[in-house]
């Protein structure tokens, strides 16, 4: 006798295939990033943490590798120093480097269909790559840009004064 499997048990089934694990992981990542540079509501932060545990439970099935997950958690810390310590693109590199050698080395499985996609891998370190430059560059450049409104905006200024100013 078979049984088909309920919609809770095909969404366990589909987080832990290697590619959407992987996926879930990059978009965690991203959001913890986004979260990072840009505090906000945190809507980063919560999605990212969402996803996170999804790919955690997905990838808990799997044989994981510990120096790919090293390398992949080496590569957040560098991508997330180059946001805020503005290494001239150096960490970037680095975590690019770091980010991709880790998601080819996670799973540690002989079997084709037990391992992520080398063309998933290659797509979401350019995306992530792509991702740094434009958006971690325009966060460094709004934290240097000088602030125009406000009180912050006005110190330094020459004011002229168009009314008799009374003690």
């Amino acid at each position: 006798q078979t049984t088909s499997m309920n919609f809770r048990e095909k969404f366990l089934h589909a987080i832990a295939d290697p590619n959407i694990a992987y996926i879930l992981l990059m978009l965690g990542i991203y959001g913890l990033i986004y979260e990072f540079s840009a505090p906000g509501i945190g809507l980063g932060a919560v999605g990212g943490g969402i996803c996170l545990i999804l790919a955690f439970f997905g990838l808990q099935n799997l044989p994981i590798s510990l120096a790919g997950l090293l390398l992949i958690l080496l590569g957040v810390i560098l991508l997330v120093l180059e946001v805020f310590a503005s290494t001239h693109g150096i960490a970037a590199i680095g975590g690019l480097i770091a980010l991709t050698f880790g998601s080819f080395m996670l799973i540690d499985s002989p079997t084709p269909f037990m391992t992520i996609s080398w063309t998933l891998i290659v797509s979401m370190a350019s995306f992530t790559g792509l991702f740094i430059l434009f958006g971690a560059g325009a966060v460094i450049a709004a934290y240097r840009h000088k602030v125009t409104t406000g009180r912050e905006g006005l110190m330094g200024q020459v004011g002229v004064v168009k009314e008799r100013i009374t003690p």
